[in-house]
């Protein structure tokens, strides 16, 4: 393949799946028959040859690259033009990990680029570990710590490292949240505790969540969340003290109630 093009294939399927339901309206007004049939029916148009690509089917034009390479930089590419990245895409890239995984792993440890912006970088590197997830392949939790640690707002990015940070329970990366946690702020801070409170029970993580509770300008309902997960009973007192705030809100409410009954608490009306 000469040039790497941007398709909005997701597009040009919902075109012609609009044009289909105008020309089956019985059909396409019953909604358990279209839960049947839809996927199918994805499958189906890939898998169809089309006019606009010569004669081949869109998994064919993806197939047909042939190299990880490519398939990285096509990955960039529609992250960049902001357009749905093609399943047929992904399933190139996975397929050959053992090629594309070190690719991935150059773009997660990359701090700029030429030729995009921060923003643009960081939605690309959260494609890339869901990818590295998609893989089974190792992470660079270290790596993930530091991009924790220096970030203040919500991102993408930052959604994509909680998920896959969760299951880890390794005692010596818990070691390395706390060093992080101690020089953070912001979104990356709320991250890095969430992501403690999966350390079941761990003494230094209910002092750190209780510290954290106590602070002025706190988000209680997230912290509660966590003291939920930790599974200390600790916290029941605290949280109970909370319910009886004058400033709490339905939210907020709810998080301290589930929590509380989570810990082992008694059941709150």
């Amino acid at each position: 393949m000469d040039e790497i093009r941007v398709i909005d294939m997701n597009g040009r399927f919902r075109q012609d799946y609009l044009l289909w339901c105008a020309n089956h309206k019985e059909i396409a007004a019953d909604e358990d028959k279209m839960d049947e049939i839809f996927a199918d029916m994805v499958e189906k148009w890939f898998d169809m040859p089309k006019k606009w690509l010569g004669g081949k089917t869109p998994n064919e034009y993806f197939e047909d690259i042939g190299d990880a390479q490519m398939y990285v930089t096509l990955l960039i590419e529609y992250k960049k033009a902001d357009v749905d990245c093609p399943d047929a895409l992904i399933k190139c890239i996975t397929d050959r990990g053992e090629e594309t995984y070190p690719l991935l792993l150059n773009i997660i440890h990359a701090n700029e680029s030429e030729d995009m912006t921060a923003d643009q970088l960081e939605d690309i590197q959260a494609a890339c570990i869901a990818l590295v997830e998609e893989m089974g392949e190792p992470h660079p939790s270290d790596r993930y710590i530091e991009l924790l640690r220096d970030r203040t707002e919500e991102s993408d990015l930052l959604d994509a490292i909680a998920a896959v940070m969760e299951t880890e329970q390794d005692k010596a990366l818990l070691g390395k949240l706390k060093d992080a946690y101690l020089v953070s702020s912001g979104a990356g801070k709320e991250v890095l505790l969430e992501i403690m409170s999966y350390f079941y029970r761990d003494d230094g993580v209910y002092a750190i969540l209780a510290c954290e509770f106590e602070e002025g300008g706190a988000d209680k309902a997230s912290l509660a969340r966590c003291f939920g997960r930790l599974g200390d009973e600790r916290a029941i007192p605290m949280l109970e003290k909370e319910l009886k705030s004058e400033e709490l809100d339905y939210y907020l409410y709810r998080s301290l109630r589930e929590a509380i009954e989570e810990l082992g608490g008694d059941e709150v009306e």
